[in-house]
């Protein structure tokens, strides 16, 4: 199978690609802007790999929840490479890759959102509940102190200290892993429905309600 995967959910780009014949993988940290270099980074790896866009199976693509503008940049490439070619596409939480390399039964997986919010997803005997969008305060409320706490970041785990901690470490092979068996099973879509996973609005969308609700 010939296919091309993507995540642009957090400050690591996960990228996955295959000729059906062999694959190549790449982690890329820290970024602060995913599109001055995502486009570059996907010719690099067809070209590599001598394929077109068109000789594609399907695509992978992570659909948050995490950063907006990194969804919006990684959506946006995806659907702008399925459209044209009608190549559907497997959506996946790009909370579930980071899940399959933890060893616990009970944990929660938490990304930093606008300052003192947390995306988050508890994952009880390797089951995925509801992806959630709350407060520090809301999420300690929520959890019970047995269960560990995961972050891909140091600094975010500072916030629960209280807990057992985890540190992830993002990985483009267990992305991969998740969309091979999602797309076997026949979890696919067309990129017009492809939708991201926000839960919290936009400093934007958050200052024009504030405006509103003045004028009110």
């Amino acid at each position: 199978m010939k296919y091309l995967i993507v995540d642009t959910s957090s400050r690591t780009l996960l990228l996955s690609a295959s000729n059906g014949k062999g694959d190549v993988s790449l982690s890329l940290k820290d970024l602060d802007r995913h599109g001055a270099i995502l486009a570059v980074v996907i010719k690099q790896f067809l070209d590599l790999l001598e394929i077109s866009p068109a000789d594609l199976d399907f695509l992978g693509a992570g659909v948050g929840p995490g950063s907006l503008t990194g969804l919006r940049v990684g959506l946006s490439t995806i659907k702008g490479i399925s459209l044209p070619y009608n190549i559907p596409v497997v959506p996946f939480n790009s909370f579930d890759p980071l899940a399959e390399g933890i060893c616990f039964d009970d944990f929660v997986i938490c990304r930093k959102g606008r300052e003192g919010h947390f995306y988050w997803r508890t994952y009880l005997k390797k089951r995925p509940g509801e992806t959630l969008f709350s407060s520090i305060v809301e999420i300690k409320e929520k959890l019970d102190k047995s269960i560990v706490v995961c972050s891909e970041r140091n600094e975010e785990l500072v916030d629960f200290q209280d807990y057992r901690t985890f540190l992830l470490e993002p990985s483009p092979v267990l992305m991969r892993k998740i969309v091979l068996e999602a797309f076997r099973s026949g979890k696919i879509l067309s990129g017009l429905d492809l939708e991201p996973v926000y839960l919290q609005k936009s400093v934007a969308e958050i200052n024009w309600d504030g405006r509103n609700s003045r004028k009110t």
